[in-house]
């Protein structure tokens, strides 16, 4: 793309975190962005933490057939000793933030 001294070389989101290189008046700009970022809990992909995400893992622990979540989903989902897998506890975790049992996801047993 290309708008008045302004160019876009290249997007990439192979990566973590996406980023995008700029040139603007002969000086490159490497512009990292967080939409690929981990927002734990947020199974459904609705840009927040409910009871919801608790049902929706719920669900897709019951029957992954019928209950589909996306890549980006999982990763969210498993937020209870990450990289365990997709739990029971997970969901359980996500509620708690909402009853003030602890501040923030990732939570851990070690927590």
């Amino acid at each position: 793309m290309t708008c008045q001294d302004f160019t876009v070389y290249e997007l990439n989101t192979l990566f973590c975190h996406p980023f995008v290189i700029i040139c603007f008046k002969r000086v490159t700009f490497l512009w990292v962005t967080t939409a690929g970022a981990v927002q734990y809990g947020d199974a459904n992909g609705d840009k927040k933490v409910t009871v919801a995400d608790a049902v929706a893992i719920l669900q897709y622990i019951a029957n992954k057939d019928k209950f589909k979540l996306s890549e980006t989903g999982k990763k969210n989902a498993d937020c209870y000793n990450v990289d365990d897998g997709i739990t029971a506890n997970d969901a359980l975790a996500i509620q708690k933030p909402d009853a003030k049992m602890i501040t923030s996801l990732p939570f851990s047993s070690n927590d």
